[in-house]
């Protein structure tokens, strides 16, 4: 499921009454899932790798260029 249709998913359901939800990601929570259930939750997370949480299942940008390392450097 992309992070838009989790975004959808979760504003319809909290306009029909929805008060609390389980999210059982595959295998783990990424940066844009982490991103949408934080924002609907009361505080947007900061992404931010040098401080505080990353989710596990997105790598962490490059400290030097800010960019994320691609999965085969040539």
């Amino acid at each position: 499921m992309s992070d838009y249709d989790l975004y959808r998913i979760l504003v319809a359901s909290r306009r029909a009454g929805l008060k609390r939800f389980v999210f059982h990601p595959d295998p783990e929570l990424g940066v844009a899932e982490w991103d949408v259930i934080s924002g609907l939750c009361g505080k947007r997370w900061k992404e931010d790798p040098s401080s505080g949480y990353w989710p596990s299942d997105t790598e962490k940008p490059d400290t030097y260029n800010g960019g994320r390392k691609p999965k085969n450097p040539q």
